[in-house]
């Protein structure tokens, strides 16, 4: 004769029940594991609801909002006030090392520095904002590719690693 056993969930908890039957000994010591391992399984459903979801949840927000218009802008602008102050340090240092020297503002080879430096300015700004908005791009995808990889559960680190070995070749 066999045993038929049934199994319900009683207070978030599974619970293998076995009609009663003779020689239920191997049945019952197997529904006692069972029971185990679907209560095992169930807290650790609620714990990935309850603590990873949410992770997850915030990591493909941030992931979508990387690529977008105004972190590009964020990480022009960032960019663009680093080279601004750079240069503006530089033409700075150059104005008075110009006037340690006796070199008159007004002159023709104080306007010829300036304008230089102005040129090399717009240039390194061009550079910087270039980058910057690049490199936001390049973040944005790595960030998808990781919040995908996640989901199919795939370790960051592999798609990271076949990220830098698509880059090198």
């Amino acid at each position: 004769m066999s045993s038929e056993a049934t199994i319900s969930v009683v207070g978030g908890w599974a619970i293998n029940q076995l009609s009663p039957g003779p020689n239920n000994a191997a049945g019952e010591s197997s529904a006692r594991a069972s029971n185990i391992l679907a209560n095992i399984s169930l807290e650790q459903w609620e714990n990935y609801k309850k603590n990873f979801m949410p992770l997850e949840a915030e990591l493909i927000a941030e992931a979508k909002k990387a690529g977008s218009q105004e972190e590009i802008a964020a990480a022009e602008g960032r960019a663009g006030a680093d080279v601004t102050g750079a240069f503006s340090r530089a033409n700075k240092s150059a104005t008075d090392r110009m006037r340690a020297y006796g070199i008159n503002p007004a002159s023709q080879a104080f306007g010829s520095a300036a304008t230089t430096s102005g040129l090399a300015e717009g240039a390194a700004m061009a550079g910087a904002r270039t980058g910057a908005r690049n490199q936001q791009k390049n973040l944005a995808y790595s960030r998808l590719q990781d919040a995908v990889a996640l989901g199919k559960g795939i370790a960051p680190s592999a798609t990271a690693a076949a990220s830098a070995s698509a880059a090198a070749s």
